[in-house]
């Protein structure tokens, strides 16, 4: 079955656990997907400063978390392409509300499906903290959520 999914991607342990699974679930299937991924926040300790040394950090840390971005982004779109999956990528700053971001990119891209990873940690601990996956999980998107653990 074909599908368009939004494959949601940190580059933390999970993200890896995602891009196996997808590529084995859309092998050969003609399926694809957008590989989306936040950019992290700048921390306060940067964001609050003001001077030239604060704008130098702020320019410095943009270009890192870019620059590591790119490449985790490039590595799971070569991973999927190894499996006859096709990506693009879309690659957004964080607002402060990653999960309806997650949303508004699928939407943007038509998916009908997203995918995201969730940590090994409870799904109770998570419910009382607000993960990204509970808020997709307990509000209606608009289409099909895959959560790889």
């Amino acid at each position: 079955m074909r599908h368009k999914l939004l494959v949601a991607v940190d580059g933390k342990e999970p993200t890896w656990k995602v891009v196996d699974y997808v590529g084995s679930a859309c092998e050969g299937d003609g399926s694809s997907a957008v590989i989306f991924h936040v950019l992290p926040a700048l921390p306060p300790f940067i964001e609050a400063g003001e001077s030239g040394d604060s704008s130098n950090m702020r320019d410095r840390y943009e270009a890192v978390s870019g620059e590591v971005a790119e490449k985790m982004v490039q590595a799971v779109r070569d991973r999927f392409l190894k499996e006859g999956v096709t990506a693009e990528c879309d690659v957004e700053e964080d607002d402060g509300n990653v999960a309806e971001q997650i949303v508004a990119a699928a939407k943007r891209h038509a998916c009908d499906t997203i995918v995201v990873g969730r940590p090994s940690r409870s799904m109770i601990g998570e419910f009382f903290r607000g993960s990204v996956v509970e808020h997709l999980l307990r509000k209606p998107v608009g289409c099909t959520v895959w959560v790889i653990e």
